[in-house]
């Protein structure tokens, strides 16, 4: 018997909250440019404290402060939530000082191959077992990077960090015990301290942009609280709805808006390594993604 899917109206709202949220991380990068003379640490404080501060009222509107309550107070879950914390503050920062730095296109490359890093965790963790495209997926993406590495005489450090960090905090949340929503404003509100105490530093040594910049810088960094929750919700709402393989589709959209950010509208440099690894992921995930719904589609035509 066939399995029933989600409403008709459900799947469409599901992909509109997942359009707005890819889309809305895809143009990021053009945010964070207009403040490329704060510093990412700054930055990275700015987002998690004015975060908190919606977030908290957020849940005090709907009413969810026992599941933030019990989220904390439960040990098994607090420690979960205590490792996906350290892992979603070092994405967060790499990914702010990969656009301020420049480096957009390499932070764009580390969503791309996420994916494919989520499918390496799937095999050492899980156990899974991988099909023989997806093994050619992964090692032309991996010969890709390695191309990078022999020409630059580099390791591509923003992309691999933003990838292996992303692909494990997503095995937490997975095992994670709590709503999306509740663990988000969960893990802000631990950094909140750390970064709230670290811009009183700051501000003790006169080392802190925000009382001393221009009102517009001051407006944009109060905003980056609203442009880092907004998303993250629209992402909550749209995972409870859609399946996750169109989900997995539509992730590629916030790396592909980054990269045309990078290259259109920041100037960035696209040097000919950076190319063939660009080209190397592309073609990779495009063999996943087909691979994936064939395999998807087989057990229904098998079944038919």
């Amino acid at each position: 018997m066939a399995t029933k899917g989600p409403p008709e109206e459900d799947s469409r709202g599901g992909l509109f909250y997942a359009l707005v949220a890819y889309a809305w991380w895809g143009i990021m990068p053009l945010y964070f440019a207009q403040l490329r003379h704060v510093s990412a640490l700054e930055l990275l404080a700015h987002r998690i404290v004015w975060s908190a501060v919606l977030l908290l009222v957020l849940l005090a509107v709907f009413g969810r402060g026992r599941l933030l309550r019990d989220a904390l107070t439960t040990p098994r879950t607090l420690a979960l939530l205590l490792a996906s914390t350290t892992l979603i503050a070092l994405n967060w920062f790499v990914y702010i000082y990969g656009v301020v730095t420049g480096q957009t296109l390499h932070a764009s490359l580390g969503y791309y191959v996420n994916p494919l890093v989520s499918v390496l965790l799937g095999l050492f963790v899980f156990g899974e077992r991988l099909r023989p495209w997806q093994w050619v997926a992964l090692a032309l993406a991996a010969a890709g990077l390695v191309y990078f590495f022999v020409v630059e005489g580099s390791v591509p450090w923003i992309t691999l960090v933003l990838a292996v960090s992303f692909g494990l905090y997503g095995l937490l949340r997975k095992v994670m015990p709590v709503d999306a929503t509740t663990g988000v404003t969960a893990e802000t509100l631990l950094l909140t301290p750390l970064a709230a105490g670290g811009m009183l530093w700051a501000w003790s040594y006169d080392a802190l942009a925000m009382p001393q910049t221009d009102a517009a810088t001051q407006g944009l960094l109060v905003f980056a609280g609203f442009m880092t929750t907004v998303p993250l919700l629209c992402f909550g709402l749209a995972a409870r709805r859609l399946p996750l393989t169109i989900l997995g589709l539509v992730q590629y959209l916030s790396p592909t808006m980054q990269f045309l950010c990078g290259v259109v509208f920041l100037g960035e440099h696209f040097p000919p390594s950076l190319q063939v690894c660009f080209a190397c992921t592309w073609v990779a995930l495009l063999i996943f993604s087909i691979e994936g719904l064939y395999h998807q589609r087989r057990p229904a035509e098998v079944a038919v």
